[in-house]
């Protein structure tokens, strides 16, 4: 469900020996022209990985090359088998997307006036980012459009045209106990405020006792809040769950939230983004002196009151243009915000998420890709309907890496392992998570220059996954360090 940050621990001191070789295991060849490699370290970790208690029921895939040659890979396991991939699927859509709009893509949210019907029309594009962090500056610039526009009072209504997307607001392949929770919001070409809210909660008593919510923010207006929320038991963290879909007027809270969570409130979603947005321009219209006679609507809401809108254009006051897309690819590999990536998929495919979806397996076809075992259902990887290879998965990031925007691919990735030594290893990697499933996929440069592509994926894993699986991933991310 939620990222997941790989434990790291302390071992052996890198070594490598100076001339040129071949290193085969399980039919991988090392590149040439390669810096003969100690393997060995490696090959061990991954067969300890797959031995271990809460992998050997599971599936455990490995695939690491050398960046240059990343067709002929130093070692490898099941890396032609399909994997459900989890979060590490972002980078098949972060990589084509930046590949395709390029690095200074922006999106523009466009603010017109209707002087025949005076309305205030707020034309979404898909920007993730809108609102994010507060909407007040957002709310100025605009408002200052419209004075400038000479609007000193709007006859009509504010209202969200989210009609440059199609109407199908969540995946598929999305599971029922995600809808409601901040990372599975509604889709709208008019995302808000991150599409999410925050509820509340006092965590004094036992474990077990009911937790208090005392306050809801911001409050999305007509939507009332059922609680069956209780305290966890210390160390157990977030287990809260909310339930509720696109446009619902009644949220259930169910699960646990511990004491020593680190925080006291729990992140839902908007059942309506875009009705939120509009709903929240009125009101701050109205508090700076611009009276808003109609009620804030939505072409979504109004075609589903047989209410026809026709979608006159009018006099563009404002124009919000988004960060470059090499920055917006910052919180997506760091923060694995799944709205960002399907607001990208949706880009990509004018509007259409299945649209999007053939345009990235296009992209892949075009690079002479093993296709096989590929499917992907979602831009984000929550679905766990979603399939690939270690190899493709690897290779794919290989071809951004060594294309025109490698630069900017690579630096939105995260640190997984910062070089331990002077001349060490340095280590950058997506991560995936969601239920018995934990996946990465990353880059390996080592101080001499040398650089490499990885990908590793676990399946149906048993047990406790800190306790029974992540030291033994640990020592497969050391072994690869050491290089």
């Amino acid at each position: 469900m939620h990222a997941v940050e790989i434990m790291a621990g302390r071992g052996r001191r890198a070594w490598w020996r100076v001339g040129l070789a071949l290193a085969l295991w399980a039919g991988g060849a090392a590149a040439a022209d390669q810096v003969a490699l100690d393997i060995g370290p490696v090959r061990r970790a991954v067969a300890a990985l797959a031995a271990a208690p809460g992998v050997r029921t599971g599936t455990l895939g490995f695939y690491v090359a050398p960046l240059a040659a990343a067709d002929r890979p130093i070692v490898q396991r099941s890396a032609r088998q399909s994997f459900i991939t989890a979060s590490t699927m972002k980078t098949m859509t972060t990589g084509v997307a930046l590949e395709v709009l390029g690095p200074e893509f922006r999106y523009e949210t466009r603010v017109e006036w209707v002087a025949a019907t005076g309305d205030v029309v707020i034309r979404g594009a898909g920007d993730p980012s809108l609102g994010r962090g507060g909407w007040d500056d957002l709310f100025a610039e605009w408002l200052d459009g419209l004075r400038a526009a000479g609007v000193g009072e709007v006859r009509g209504r504010v209202l969200a045209d989210e009609t440059a997307w199609e109407a199908r607001e969540l995946p598929g392949g999305w599971a029922w106990l995600d809808i409601g929770n901040y990372y599975a919001p509604p889709l709208t070409p008019l995302a808000f405020h991150n599409n999410e809210f925050r509820l509340w909660y006092r965590l004094t008593g036992e474990p077990g006792e009911p937790a208090e919510l005392y306050d809801v923010e911001p409050w999305p207006a007509g939507l009332r809040i059922v609680n069956h929320l209780r305290i966890g038991g210390l160390g157990t963290g977030d287990e809260a769950y909310v339930s509720g879909g696109p446009g619902a007027v009644q949220y259930a809270v169910h699960g646990t939230l511990a004491a020593d969570a680190g925080k006291e409130f729990i992140r839902a979603a908007l059942p309506d983004p875009a009705y939120f947005c509009v709903r929240k321009f009125t009101e701050f219209l109205q508090r700076h002196g611009v009276p808003v006679h109609g009620e804030a609507a939505t072409t979504r809401r109004l075609v589903a009151a047989g209410e026809p809108w026709a979608g006159p254009s009018g006099r563009v006051v404002a124009v919000h243009r988004s960060a470059p897309l090499r920055d917006l690819l910052v919180p997506i590999h760091h923060r694995s915000l799944n709205l960002d990536c399907e607001c990208l998929l949706r880009t990509l495919g004018g509007g259409r998420a299945a649209a999007g979806l053939a345009a990235i397996r296009d992209h892949l076809a075009q690079r002479a890709l093993p296709l096989a075992g590929y499917e992907q259902t979602d831009g984000s990887g929550l679905s766990r309907t979603n399939m690939i290879t270690p190899e493709l998965l690897t290779r794919a990031n290989a071809a951004v890496l060594n294309g025109a925007q490698g630069r900017e691919f690579l630096d939105s990735w995260p640190v997984l392992r910062a070089p331990r030594r002077p001349g060490g290893a340095l280590i950058q990697a997506k991560n995936g998570s969601i239920e018995r499933v934990r996946a990465w996929t990353g880059h390996i440069e080592c101080g001499d220059g040398r650089r490499y592509v990885f990908s590793l994926l676990v399946n149906n894993y048993d047990g406790d996954y800190a306790r029974d699986v992540a030291p033994a991933v640990a020592a497969v991310v050391e072994a690869m360090s050491d290089w």
